[in-house]
């Protein structure tokens, strides 16, 4: 079944983008910049952790925590659904943090192997270290082992830089950057909006970005939850994303410590709805700071479409 695309944002604004998110990564990670100052106070605090949780004994514990990722399925209702589109199967990704722990990508590749879906997705943050760029091996290995015939599409989460794009593209992936794609699935459209991050992507070019589309079942990839009452409001139908990790160390019961949001509202993990927006928080397939899991386990999910 042919899967067609097209853009709705002209090259000459993609690539005024990308220059303009180059000069933002240069001020962000300016050797005097904050980020790279919270940083350093980030990988203080990880260490002292790091170092209580071999006193305690839990360090084996986490890290055989972090490689067990699970494959959850999500099916969400909708009563207006195009019959085209019932059944459509969207699998995603999120926060895979390539560079954190041994052999990772390898593991996700062999969790991937064997899911049907029709539509794949990845809502950023592919690498932890700013500094460091991700093993070209590596994004081989998880783009490899997608397959969906509506293709791969993308976004840069916080930890991306721009030089993922021509990486990931020429890998098969399209990345999406404040831009939407409209594509065709049994002779039924569906819209992808992408947005990009840099620390917090600025509400005007959220809100640019958004453009509702009447009549058209619209997703929204956006590696924060922080702009999903933008998009409901929009009109958008599904909303993914991921960032929190679900928490990833956790008390019992999935009750989060810390959510790396500002959102206090903000779902940390699973199915939500907003309005008549049905929308997914992943935990992500990664781990981030500290290569442990508590209480909060590694997904990849495989979102399915009903009418009704």
């Amino acid at each position: 079944m042919a899967a067609l695309w097209q853009t709705d944002q002209p090259m000459t604004a993609r690539q005024a983008w990308i220059e303009k998110r180059r000069q933002m990564e240069a001020a962000i990670f300016h050797p005097l910049g904050r980020e790279l100052w919270r940083q350093a106070t980030t990988r203080s605090l990880m260490a002292v952790a790091w170092a209580g949780l071999g006193v305690l004994g839990l360090r084996r514990r986490g890290i055989r925590n972090a490689y067990a990722i699970e494959t959850r399925r999500v099916e969400f209702c909708y009563p207006d659904l195009a019959p085209g589109l019932d059944g459509l199967r969207i699998l995603h990704l999120s926060d895979l943090h390539l560079d954190m722990l041994p052999h990772s990508a390898k593991r996700i590749a062999k969790r991937l192997a064997g899911i049907e879906a029709d539509l794949a997705v990845i809502t950023g943050d592919f690498r932890w270290r700013h500094r460091r760029p991700v093993s070209p091996e590596d994004l081989a290995a998880i783009a490899g082992a997608v397959r969906a015939p509506l293709g791969l599409f993308a976004i840069l989460g916080n930890h991306d830089d721009h030089g993922l794009v021509p990486r990931l593209e020429g890998l098969g992936a399209r990345v999406l950057l404040n831009e939407s794609v409209t594509l065709a699935w049994r002779e039924t459209p569906l819209r992808l909006t992408g947005l990009d991050t840099v620390f917090g992507l600025p509400g005007r070019e959220a809100r640019a970005a958004l453009v509702p589309a009447p009549g058209v079942f619209s997703i929204a990839l956006v590696h924060e939850p922080q702009h999903r009452a933008l998009a409901a409001g929009q009109g958008y139908d599904l909303y993914l994303c991921g960032h929190t990790h679900g928490g990833q160390i956790c008390l019992p019961g999935e009750r989060p410590i810390v959510t790396g949001t500002r959102f206090k509202r903000a779902p940390t993990a699973g199915a939500w709805e907003l309005g008549t927006m049905r929308g997914y928080t992943s935990r992500g397939a990664g781990v981030s700071g500290l290569p442990v899991r508590y209480h909060s386990q590694g997904e990849v999910t495989v979102i399915t479409l009903r009418r009704g």
